[in-house]
């Protein structure tokens, strides 16, 4: 496995939730199971790596959210990257909002917020262009959708490997009501 970023230590995502997650979990499974991929569960990653004590991270976490509110995240088109974590994925469409979100993100945890692509992975894995080719035509058109944000979620990365991911915190946002 070739790893493009850090996978190991925290990382905030945004989720899709309710039939949007039904959708692209589905798209995920379908390709990892096609392709020889690992399931994970779909995201957007807003900041990442984080590195701290777990329970400050989570209180961070918890104050971001509720001074933000609910927004939507528009899946435009499939892309395919030459990194492992973004192999085949769908580009977020740039707005204000997550603008907005991404920079108090980084502020509220001291980090940068510069190079930044936002897009939803829908397969991990190292491949050859051909490869990645026959992958991207294989995306059925449902993976484009919108889905709204209304919370971030906190995850620890054990390791590389998905398995070892956890979510940690879901912070709603606070237009959002809680779960």
């Amino acid at each position: 496995m070739t790893v493009g970023h850090a996978a190991s230590g925290y990382h905030l995502w945004l989720v899709p939730q309710g039939e949007a997650l039904h959708r692209l979990q589905g798209v995920v499974d379908g390709l990892a199971g096609a392709y020889d991929g690992p399931v994970f569960a779909p995201h957007v990653t807003l900041l990442s790596p984080i590195a701290g004590d777990e329970a400050s991270l989570v209180e961070t976490n918890r104050r971001l959210a509720a001074g933000l509110e609910t927004f939507n995240l528009d899946l435009t088109v499939p892309e395919a990257g030459t990194t492992y974590f973004q192999c085949i994925y769908m580009r977020v469409a740039e707005s204000p909002w997550l603008s907005r979100v991404r920079l108090a993100a980084g502020e509220a945890f001291n980090l940068p917020t510069d190079d930044y692509m936002p897009h939803l992975s829908l397969y991990y894995g190292d491949a050859t262009p051909e490869r990645r080719a026959t992958i991207l035509a294989a995306v059925p058109a449902e993976a484009k959708l919108s889905f709204p944000v209304d919370s971030i979620q906190l995850i620890r990365a054990d390791s590389e490997r998905p398995v070892d991911w956890h979510c940690v915190d879901e912070a709603p946002l606070g237009g959002a009501s809680g779960r």
